[in-house]
Order: structure tokens, then sequence, then C-alpha cells
């Protein structure tokens, strides 16, 4: 039960509570859809278990790009101020984000401003659907 629950948040298919990291990063022009990989890739690196942007959960299809408006979210267009959840441990994530060259440096050079804030507890509510199974396809094809 206890992998299938695991499996379950890698997935992102159920929400999630735990201790963690808010972040809000301010300035429509000084965060892109390469920041947002680097700031998800930075987080997976510090442990964290998910991560959320502005409501979108964010899993290993997950998707961005550049967009007029903001940023695409495997085709959910986004602006900003970014909101970004993570569970895992918040200081290590925390400290991962303000690394020199790191997200927080990448953010005040492009003249923006971002806050980090360790929490106890955050959650994260927001899941995927799995896609439909082909019932023309079987397991043994």
């Amino acid at each position: 039960q206890q992998r299938a629950d695991s499996l379950r948040v890698l997935a992102g298919t159920t929400g999630v509570r735990g201790p963690g990291i808010k972040m809000r990063i301010d300035g429509q022009d000084a965060f892109f859809a390469s920041d947002l990989l680097n700031t998800v890739q930075e987080l997976r690196d510090a442990g964290a278990e998910a991560i959320e942007v502005n409501g979108n959960r964010v899993v290993v299809d997950t998707w961005f790009a550049d967009s007029g408006d903001g940023v695409s979210i495997s085709g959910t267009v986004v602006g900003g101020p970014y909101e970004i959840t993570a569970i895992g441990g918040p200081s290590t994530m925390a400290t991962a984000m303000r690394i020199p060259g790191g997200i927080a440096d990448t953010v005040e050079s492009q003249d923006g401003s971002i806050v980090i804030t360790e929490l106890d507890r955050v959650e994260i509510l927001s899941t995927v659907n799995l896609p439909e199974a082909d019932p023309n396809v079987s397991v043994t094809d």
C-alpha cells in the first residue's frame, strides 16, 4: 500500500500534504519557460516529492513553453506572479533555490523578485488525469 501511495504522488494522481516551501516570483519579463524548467529541476534535485505551479501539478511528462502571456505548462498558459509550491525538506529546497547562479540569482538579475517561505505544512491538491487505456491494446502487445 505504501508503494502504491508513493507512486500516486509521483504520478500526480492524488493530493499531497507535508513540509515544504512556497515561492512567489514576480516580474513578467523576469521569468521564462527555461527558468521554470530549471526551477523544477533544482527542486527535484533538492528532494521535492511533489511540485505545483499556479495550481498546475508538475509531473514527469509536464512541459513548459514561452507564451506571449507568460509560460505554458503542458498547454495551460499561466502568468506572473508565479506561485510555486513544493513538498520536501524545506531548508534543503530553500537553500537550493538560493545557490549562487541558481533561480533566485537568475530572477533577480532579470529585475524580478523572489520570496521563498519555508513551511511545516503545505498542500498540493491539484492532480493530473491519467490517459484512458485503449481497450484494443493488451498488456502483452
